[in-house]
């Protein structure tokens, strides 16, 4: 017996028809078994429009259209590398940022950015157009330029010429130097450390000129001219002979210079040795002297006694000299003074006065000229006219001094 469709199995069974053995087979036969037809899978049966099917394993199908599928498999687009996937445009690694789409035929673009390829006429500007078409035959050792128009690209031979070849080995900072025809030897004494932007040099620098105007280093931050130092602060003291003091300190300078410098008694000096006119430091009103130079000098000491009946004396005291001359005068009354002139040797005059004007306010003046034998330090003195009564020289006297010659 044999399947039939549905047309000849309804002829089978009109009305007053009475079914044969055969034909009954022929419909059971014509009708869907599932035990002897066998079945895959659960569920409804599949019909012919609009069947739905969950999680099918469908297979290789022989044909098929995918155009409303979703969920393809990713990973089978690259299984194959002769199959062709036609897809109106890919996003590559993120959902929207980097969008490869179709231009025109053999033309991409990646977020609307041409590609450039080395198909004719789709380079990323006109002047590239115009590169890409220059020709390499027959233009071997040709360099590309800037027509004079400044509005193409156009094949020029290369001016110049010359080999350049290194002499010996050069180092890192060294700077180059042309030592022959097309030949560099790098310098040691000549360096550039680009890193620092220093440049070093080990000899000297010629400056303007080959010849006359030479900047050398003298030693450690001191550099000359032609020989001539370059003075800085914190280096050699300027000579007075270039206009300089000489010195480095203010006292100095103004010994060097022959100016007067002043010393100001900083506390008083006490005179009240137990034995009468003993003479002694007026500590403080000092300044040293040099062998050979010649010193004028002015002690002004501004002192009180214990009593107008004391009198006192005053003088200097310094290193042996070849010339001493001097002279002392301190007050007596209120209208009259010692005037000792003539004194040429130290702590002179020997005897104190007999009074002295006040008990406050008195004035005494030891001057004069000394030139040392030997180098020391003069320093004013003085002394009580009586036994342990003070004569008190005050804060605030002063000496007066400079070298003359």
């Amino acid at each position: 017996m044999a399947q039939q469709n549905r047309t000849t199995l309804k002829t089978y069974f009109e009305t007053g028809d009475t079914p044969t053995e055969a034909q009954f087979i022929d419909l059971i036969d014509s009708s869907p078994n599932p035990t002897d037809d066998g079945t895959t899978g659960t569920g409804s049966y599949v019909r012919a429009t609009s069947p739905t099917l969950v999680t099918p394993a469908l297979g290789t199908p022989a044909s098929g259209t995918l155009t409303n599928c979703t969920g393809l498999p990713l990973a089978g687009v690259v299984d194959s590398t002769t199959e062709a996937l036609g897809v109106g445009s890919l996003e590559v690694g993120h959902a929207t940022d980097t969008t490869i789409t179709r231009v025109s035929a053999g033309v991409i673009a990646v977020e609307g950015n041409t590609v450039l390829t080395t198909a004719t006429g789709q380079p990323l500007d006109t002047q590239l157009t115009s590169l890409a078409a220059l020709s390499y035959t027959g233009n071997a050792n040709k360099v590309v330029r800037v027509n004079a128009g400044e509005t193409d690209f156009e094949l020029a031979a290369a001016a110049g010429g010359g080999d350049v070849s290194k002499v010996g080995t050069p180092v890192n900072n060294q700077v180059g130097v042309w030592t022959g025809d097309g030949t560099l030897e790098g310098d040691a004494a000549l360096t550039f450390d680009t890193t620092t932007d220093t440049l070093a040099v080990g000899g000297t620098i010629e400056l303007g000129h080959a010849s006359d105007t030479t900047l050398a280093r003298s030693g450690a931050g001191d550099v000359t001219i032609e020989g001539n130092a370059i003075y800085r602060a914190g280096g050699t003291d300027v000579p007075v002979t270039d206009g300089g003091t000489g010195a480095s300190t203010a006292a100095a300078a103004r010994v060097n210079l022959g100016v007067m410098n002043i010393v100001v008694l900083s506390s008083d000096v006490v005179a009240d040795d137990a034995v009468a006119n003993t003479i002694e430091d007026v500590t403080g009103l000092s300044f040293a002297v040099t062998a050979g130079e010649t010193y004028f000098f002015r002690f002004t000491f501004d002192y009180t006694a214990a009593a107008t009946g004391t009198g006192a004396r005053f003088s200097v005291n310094g290193p042996a000299a070849t010339r001493l001359a001097y002279l002392s005068f301190p007050t007596l009354t209120t209208t009259s003074q010692s005037i000792n002139h003539g004194l040429t040797s130290y702590d002179l005059p020997a005897s104190a006065t007999a009074t002295s004007a006040s008990t406050a306010g008195n004035i005494a003046i030891v001057q004069g000229y000394v030139t040392p034998s030997a180098n020391g330090t003069v320093i004013g003195r003085v002394a009580s006219e009586v036994s342990s009564s003070a004569i008190t020289v005050k804060a605030g006297s002063i000496l007066e001094w400079y070298r003359c010659l």
